[in-house]
């Protein structure tokens, strides 16, 4: 089997990393499951074409909305005609993946699903999708994805009004990596970043991107709260990183993206993010406190609402709104028991995941 990514530093990377960890686990002399992070192995040259994505997702907001969840544009690229010239254009994914002689390939982004020319991929006997967010676009519902594990019973009622068959969607929750749920004392975590143990930790979070106004939320914090310690994750955005470097802030860590999360949201008392299904989703298996900050383009918009109606987030829309909002949890965190998010969060999604792939191939 063969599980395709865009992007390492990614959420779809940390969904496939969780099913992989997951499907080792289970004894299994008969399949083997391959992780390919197709624009490093395949397409190095969209790497900047994947930031110019990102400055319009975060620029245009509302025009990245409604290409979101166009329909009408999905179901013309989902065509029989365009999606045999799009496989055509790509015959390095189909031949780079067919030499593995899958019987199933598993995409954790849409996009890969109309990159292979499914017509030369007749060895192949599944393809699925794995949605990871708390809301599904029309672009996932094409000819090629047969099977599809979602997050949330609304994804399923989604995809079966967009037709896709009931029994072949699967209702798994959303996959979390066993580094995350793991646990150490706190106090040797804060230790080596140089932490104290007894005042509080805020985590600001902006994703791989690091599009956040960092300074405008460092300065308000500590403004309000002088003996707050920080945690500034800036991504890939090295200008940012090294900015914050250069600003000396007292109290405050800076790090670009940082693999070994289990660490940081051992320790924080609150977290400042944007709404990422992923992040979000590890917050809440480790009932961290979340303020939701800044624009929210396509999916966030929708992961957004999907946690606000369920009462797991907070939302500031401005740094007066957040000031307010850390104030809050801060209090919250050290009166009352913390959150139980089970109802929401499957801590063993990836092994559902796995389990059932092994099913499908038998």
């Amino acid at each position: 089997m063969l599980l395709l990514y865009m992007d390492k530093q990614s959420g779809h990377a940390k969904v496939a990393e969780a099913v992989s960890e997951a499907f080792a686990d289970i004894p299994n002399p008969h399949y083997h499951l391959y992780l390919i992070p197709l624009m490093e192995a395949l397409y190095p040259w969209m790497e900047p074409l994947s930031k110019i994505h990102w400055w319009l997702r975060m620029n245009f907001v509302s025009f990245y909305n409604y290409l979101w969840q166009n329909s009408g544009l999905a179901s013309k690229i989902n065509t029989e005609k365009l999606r045999l010239i799009l496989g055509l254009i790509s015959k390095k994914a189909t031949a780079y993946c067919m030499q593995y002689r899958p019987q199933a390939i598993i995409f954790t982004h849409a996009f890969p699903s109309y990159l292979l020319n499914t017509h030369k991929c007749k060895e192949v006997r599944h393809f699925i999708g794995i949605i990871t967010d708390y809301e599904v676009h029309p672009y996932w519902v094409n000819d090629s994805i047969e099977y599809y594990f979602v997050p949330a019973e609304e994804i399923k009622e989604k995809l079966i009004f967009w037709k896709r068959e009931p029994e072949k969607i699967f209702v798994s929750g959303l996959p979390i990596r066993k580094s995350v749920l793991s646990s150490k004392d706190k106090g040797e975590i804060c230790k080596e970043f140089g932490l104290k143990e007894n005042l509080p930790i805020i985590l600001v979070i902006s994703g791989s991107q690091g599009m956040f106004p960092f300074n405008k939320i460092v300065k308000a914090i500590k403004l309000h709260y002088p003996k707050a310690q920080l945690l500034l994750l800036t991504g890939r955005n090295e200008k940012m990183y090294r900015k914050l470097l250069r600003l000396k802030l007292k109290d405050c860590v800076v790090l670009r993206y940082y693999n070994q999360m289990w660490k940081i949201y051992s320790i924080c008392d609150v977290a400042i993010t944007k709404c990422g299904a992923v992040s979000i989703t590890e917050l809440l298996a480790k009932n961290v406190p979340i303020i939701v900050f800044g624009k929210l383009p396509g999916q966030e918009k929708y992961n957004l609402s999907y946690f606000l109606a369920r009462n797991l987030v907070s939302y500031a829309q401005n740094v007066s709104e957040l000031i307010n909002l850390v104030e809050e949890k801060l209090s919250q965190h050290a009166t009352t028991p913390k959150i139980t998010t089970t109802t929401v969060v499957r801590l063993n999604a990836a092994e559902i995941i796995a389990k059932k792939l092994i099913e499908l191939l038998q």
